[in-house]
């Protein structure tokens, strides 16, 4: 766990503990289902960082995404590089997640191509 200082707000960041890490993959597949599903999204959130949505940012520190839209994006980038640096296997391991998506839709492209 650390604390970090911006524009006066100490903001707790910390490492996700195994239970928190499962509880998030419950999410991400709650978020696959209702994309399929075409419910509507998020699109700044999930995309304003490359590594995490805002949601995720927040499973990770003292911070609620309402309180995020208060930051600017350079000012949430320190905290993330700090979330970064205390859970390293979390974005390891959702790493491995997404190329492991990515080669099952290469292969399911390649299916759906080959008579």
């Amino acid at each position: 766990m650390a604390d970090i200082t911006i524009r006066d707000r100490t903001i707790t960041i910390s490492e996700m503990t195994v239970g928190q890490i499962r509880a998030w993959f419950r999410y991400a597949e709650e978020k696959e289902e209702a994309r399929a599903k075409g419910e509507k999204r998020d699109l700044a959130g999930e995309t304003l960082f490359e590594e995490v949505s805002l949601e995720e940012l927040a499973m990770m520190t003292s911070l609620s995404v309402e309180e995020m839209n208060g930051f600017t994006p350079s000012e949430l980038i320190v905290v993330l590089e700090k979330v970064k640096e205390l859970n390293p296997d979390f974005f390891a391991q959702r790493q491995r997640l997404i190329e492991m998506a990515m080669q099952l839709a290469a292969l399911e492209q390649r299916e759906q191509t080959t008579p």
